[in-house]
């Protein structure tokens, strides 16, 4: 990163590899650096994932963190926006009302719950939510490309997104990692139902996923409408992924001209994050 961090307003971040290990949850100390960023900057998290994945993975070690730590104490007049659907939903939060809450309650938040504001959404309704699944079991099953044993449900979704699993959601992880190393089966799907989909954006995710939400929607766009619910130049962003190169689903973020940092994993980031909460605490602003 190049800006001061005195210039800077808000830290975003994709999810999977770069806040957390791909299969399981933020570690709790990765929270903690959160929470202590949060006194001083807006965060946001802005992913592929569902809403019930990003709670799993994100709040609940969050909440967890707060009530096990000093940190409940402090105050988080910052927001916190989660993007989930590749940013085809979003909503927002604050840490303080976690933490106010932690004395009353042991419950970790939920959708409903009042933490949450939804600020914007872009929803795919029952009958085109029908159309496709079935546009794609049709292709996929055309193709070979679904094997005999499968693993669970094939499909996750909620009102802004859909993912289709090649193996179903229940994989085993060693399944996973060996299915479609290169792409190119999902790459093969994509391209002969893109023409079908056509008012859809197809996103290739994880090891053998493919995310399917209404055009129009990235996470570049995500991160944009943000900076504007802030009122705060694309300058004061600084976005961090492992995603980034042209064709990834971090790549939008660096067409929508916002600052970034590439990490390979999650340790890369809490690395670098430990350090400017050293440096913050030390009083200086370089990163």
């Amino acid at each position: 990163m190049e800006n001061s961090l005195n210039k800077l307003a808000l830290l975003a971040f994709d999810l999977d590899n770069t806040l957390s290990p791909p299969t399981g949850p933020i570690p709790i100390k990765m929270a903690k650096l959160l929470i202590k960023l949060n006194t001083r900057y807006h965060i946001a998290i802005i992913t592929a994932r569902k809403t019930n994945q990003v709670i799993t993975k994100v709040l609940k070690p969050i909440h967890h963190a707060l009530l096990k730590t000093s940190l409940q104490k402090q105050k988080y007049p910052k927001l916190v926006f989660i993007a989930t659907n590749t940013g085809a939903s979003i909503a927002q939060t604050n840490l303080h009302k976690i933490a106010q809450r932690n004395n009353t309650i042991k419950k970790p938040p939920t959708p409903r719950s009042n933490l949450f504001k939804r600020v914007y959404i872009s929803p795919i309704y029952p009958e085109e939510l029908t159309f496709i699944k079935n546009t794609l079991l049709k292709t996929a099953y055309k193709l070979n490309l679904i094997p005999k044993t499968t693993y669970g449900n094939l499909f996750i979704h909620d009102q802004a997104g859909i993912t289709f699993t090649l193996l179903g959601i229940k994989a085993p992880d060693h399944l996973k990692q060996s299915f479609d190393k290169t792409k190119q089966k999902r790459k093969l799907l994509v391209n002969k139902v893109k023409h079908i989909l056509k008012d859809y954006q197809l996103y290739i995710a994880g090891t053998t996923s493919i995310d399917i939400v209404k055009k129009g929607n990235s996470k570049g766009k995500a991160l944009t409408k943000i900076t504007k619910l802030l009122k705060i130049s694309k300058s004061q962003v600084c976005f961090w992924g492992d995603s980034l190169n042209k064709g990834g689903n971090d790549y939008s973020v660096i067409k929508a001209g916002f600052n970034t940092h590439k990490v390979n994993r999650w340790q890369d980031t809490y690395v670098k994050l430990e350090s400017i909460v050293k440096t913050l605490s030390n009083g200086k602003n370089a990163v």
